[in-house]
């Protein structure tokens, strides 16, 4: 099988060791105004492409056994880097995201807008590691000094609200960091009101053993 054409689909192509290999990770996307949450490999090597069950950890059992759950992560809009065998996704939309901007009901208003739990995916930086396949989340959020004093009272109450969304821009890998350059911005608790992301932001990463 291969995977469908859509729009937006980030693309990431590896040249490491057994078990990534030389490969290209295509991952998300949107059909329409429904975010893709599907991964693929394709082996560059034997021209195959293959779909990948991705996980995501949960709450620990009560004999204190790590435990992973089968998830999907959809995004649209984001870039994709790679640090050893870690694939970074950078900023993106959820469905959620894509649901609020498209919404012609504007009678809720965006500052009074609750953003209690957040979909896996949602926040800036999402991390996969593609030896197990399992996603990790990095929280970036707005300095609350940035926040107008109106808004201040109930963004305080609400700490997710200020979880920036991303989308477009310029990436790059260098030395363990991440650099994006560009691209448009938001709080998460109006994904109408972007911005120009006019500065260039740099995400240090620990150092990884790509044959780990």
């Amino acid at each position: 099988s291969i995977p469908m054409t859509t729009i937006g689909r980030q693309r990431l192509i590896l040249s490491q060791e057994k078990p990534v290999g030389k490969t290209v990770v295509l991952h998300g996307g949107s059909n329409g105004l429904n975010v893709l949450d599907d991964m693929w490999l394709m082996d560059l090597e034997c021209e195959t492409w293959t779909p990948i069950e991705t996980f995501a950890k949960a709450d620990s059992s009560e004999d204190g056994d790590e435990k992973l759950d089968s998830v999907n992560v959809g995004l649209v809009g984001h870039r994709m880097e790679s640090i050893g065998r870690i694939c970074v996704c950078i900023g993106g939309m959820v469905q959620e995201d894509v649901d609020q901007f498209y919404s012609e009901n504007d009678d809720e208003s965006p500052r009074k807008r609750k953003v209690d739990t957040l979909p896996l995916g949602g926040n800036f930086l999402n991390t996969i590691d593609l030896s197990t396949q399992c996603w990790e989340e990095h929280k970036i959020t707005l300095s609350k000094k940035e926040d107008d004093e109106d808004r201040q009272d109930s963004e305080n109450e609400d700490t997710n609200s200020n979880i920036v969304v991303g989308v477009g821009g310029t990436s790059l890998q260098c030395d363990k960091s991440i650099i994006l350059i560009g691209g448009l911005i938001s709080r998460r608790s109006n994904v109408k009101e972007i911005y120009l992301h006019g500065t260039i932001t740099k995400s240090i990463f620990p150092s990884v053993n790509p044959s780990a």
